[in-house]
């Protein structure tokens, strides 16, 4: 399902140690929306003599509405009971976290494994995860890792680790990490083109641009894979 949060531009970014997504401008709050819920057929809420049933009943309550507010349309299949239901949106920070636990168990490899007591399967061992929106982190977890601000850099030329204040410093702050060498954004080539792409940063892409229906603020998602 869409997020319903307006956003900017959004930049993918893969290494062999890291994933990472940057979406500018994301909207504070989902945009409440009213739609037509469509209920049983006529016939089934309302008995001969006009009463509602227990299955009028049971709709009106499921969508949060009076009996005396459900109506029944003809369309091209007959006569059927709807409700109009008003839904107040969302927090981003609310509704973001959900999308990020999505994300994590829709990637496709060739090739996953288990690690340590956990179940949860991945092309690499885990090893820890950002998640930002503007300077607040989200309330997300997996595989027993709750995300910070917190990214590692190089292996070797680093030095250990950093908090990113805020999703526009997250380059600046690899680069300070000396992660921009093995583990350069892909942005980032000398000649500015995309070098090929590991199966998993094409299904970001893919699974956000189908989620992200997503002002002031970025979101960086970025989990942290173990060399």
């Amino acid at each position: 399902t869409a997020l319903r949060l307006a956003h900017g531009e959004v930049r993918e970014y893969g290494t062999p140690r890291r994933l990472a997504v940057l979406v500018r401008e994301v909207a504070a709050a989902q945009p409440d929306e009213v739609k037509e819920v469509k209920g049983p057929p006529a016939s089934a809420a309302y008995d001969a003599a006009g009463n509602p049933t227990k299955a009028a009943q049971g709709f009106a309550l499921k969508c949060g509405v009076a009996l005396e507010a459900l109506r029944v349309v003809e369309d091209e299949k007959g006569r059927f009971v709807y409700a109009t239901v008003a839904e107040q949106g969302q927090a981003a920070a609310a509704v973001i976290p959900g999308l990020l636990a999505s994300l994590m168990t829709s990637f496709s490899f060739p090739e996953t494994l288990k690690w340590g007591a956990r179940e949860e399967r991945f092309c690499r061992p885990v090893r820890w995860l950002v998640a930002l929106l503007g300077e607040e982190v989200l309330d997300w977890e997996f595989a027993g890792l709750q995300a910070g601000r917190t990214t590692r850099g190089h292996r070797f030329l680093g030095a250990g680790r950093a908090d990113i204040p805020a999703p526009a410093a997250y380059l600046d702050t690899l680069r300070e990490l000396h992660a921009s060498r093995n583990d350069r954004p892909v942005a980032e080539t000398k000649d500015g083109s995309w070098p090929p792409r590991a199966p998993s940063v094409d299904a970001a892409r893919g699974r956000l641009a189908s989620m992200f229906s997503i002002t002031d603020t970025m979101v960086r998602i970025a989990s942290g894979i173990s060399a």
